[in-house]
């Protein structure tokens, strides 16, 4: 297990799970005035925010006389230097002094105002108006049903939302973002769904229909229940799934939309170099190995000429795709750019080496996943399969496991990925298997 550095006390406590369940018992037990049991509580993610700042999630289920209810919080850890919250001593939150630790009591969230109201029920014909021309709902429809897919603190949501209308029930997605993004957000999947991501076009490779967008940060979305590739690892379809996701790549790289900005080398290098630079300050017995990988890195830097740049996913990987018996959806195209497409191919690769050492799957399937992606995503003569392209491959794929040995560091039950992924990096630098 790695050990944290001293410097770093505070993230110790605040990812110990026996330590921080107490914690959460004895508070939620005093702002909600009853007895409050937690079960099942675990820390799935630690995001380092800069500067000895993290957001810190956590999940957990709380029991009482009405049964058992799922909860997901995330915990601002501040820095030293860092002014508490004004929210932090009111009923919405509680502090831990200790540490220094702002939990905000879920859906309260100071900078998605409208999560609150999707659990509150009294809100539910206002907040399905947006719906009326859309798909038909009238002044009767009421949320039946709220829960959690996806949330990122101040940042994103994603809701997966049951509405009643007299003998009918709709299922849709509810997709909260920052009220300035929404429109934009909106306006790209319309385009999305004009460049081969509609639900008519070849291979049913789509993206979810967008159906309505409100200036307050909600898009509506049209609910799709496939399991996503993640979901299939280890199963007899993950391999050939793998082969799909490469022309869902190869489509996205061809698409056109406008306005959309740059993503460049140079931005990922310095987004790296803080979070290696951070994560050697937190467990210096990884210091060596990503100073190692680091320096490879740098001294390999790939030119991209603007000719080759591409409409690119930035986040492709497997939680990112819905594999249905006959479709195949494309999820958060939230981080669009014009960029290098190795950028995904990498991305994508260097997940398949995750979920490798995770799952401990045999050599042979993540081998054959690896080869029926490539294979698929390179069977179109538009996409560039030269050699400069391949050594640009290799460098986001090395880049993406330095940045995956650094965030997994930080989750409490997959630290120990954190050095069997820097070393497979500074294998695919070295020229090691790389199909």
């Amino acid at each position: 297990m790695l050990k944290t550095s001293p410097a770093y006390s505070y993230l110790a406590s605040a990812t110990n799970e026996a330590e921080m369940q107490s914690i959460f018992q004895t508070h939620l037990t005093r702002l909600w005035g009853r007895p409050v049991a937690i079960e099942n509580f675990h820390i799935p993610r630690v995001i380092p925010k800069r500067e000895g700042k993290f957001l810190v999630q956590y999940r957990f289920s709380t029991v009482d006389e009405d049964g058992s209810q799922p909860r997901i919080f995330f915990g601002r850890l501040l820095s030293p230097a860092d002014m508490i919250p004004a929210y932090a001593k009111e009923p919405n939150a509680f502090f831990v002094s200790d540490i220094r630790l702002v939990v905000p009591i879920f859906p309260f969230d100071s900078k998605l105002k409208m999560l609150a109201q999707f659990f509150d029920s009294a809100s539910g014909p206002r907040l399905l108006q947006p719906l009326a021309g859309a798909i038909g709902l009238n002044g009767t429809a009421q949320l039946a049903k709220v829960e959690v897919l996806g949330y990122r603190l101040e940042r994103r949501g994603t809701l997966s939302v049951s509405v009643q209308e007299r003998t009918r029930t709709v299922s849709l997605v509810a997709k909260l973002v920052r009220p300035e993004k929404a429109a934009g957000l909106f306006e790209e999947l319309q385009a999305l769904e004009k460049n081969g991501f509609g639900a008519t076009s070849d291979n049913n490779i789509r993206v979810p229909h967008p159906l309505a967008v409100t200036p307050e940060g909600v898009l509506w979305l049209e609910a799709v229940f496939d399991l996503s590739l993640h979901d299939l690892v280890g199963t007899g379809p993950y391999v050939s799934a793998c082969r799909s996701t490469g022309l869902v790549l190869q489509r996205l790289h061809r698409a056109k939309l406008p306005n959309l900005p740059t993503f460049s080398v140079e931005e990922a290098q310095a987004q790296l170099k803080t979070l290696a630079l951070e994560t050697a300050q937190i467990y210096p017995v990884l210091r060596e190995s990503i100073e190692g990988v680091w320096q490879q890195l740098e001294t390999r830097t790939p030119a991209v000429a603007e000719k080759e740049t591409v409409l690119v996913h930035r986040d492709f990987y497997d939680k990112q795709l819905l594999v249905g018996a006959n479709r195949i959806t494309l999820l958060d195209t939230d981080t669009l750019a014009l960029g290098d497409p190795a950028v995904d191919v990498g991305n994508f690769l260097a997940h398949l080496v995750l979920r490798g050492k995770q799952n401990a799957l045999p050599e042979k399937t993540t081998g054959e996943a690896r080869a029926n992606f490539l294979e698929a995503y390179r069977s179109c003569q538009q996409v560039g399969v030269s050699e400069a392209f391949q050594k640009r491959t290799v460098w986001w794929e090395a880049a993406t496991l330095l940045r995956l040995a650094c965030l997994y560091s930080l989750r409490p039950r997959w630290k120990k990925l954190a050095l069997p992924l820097l070393e497979q990096s500074e294998k695919n630098l070295r020229g090691e298997d790389y199909a």
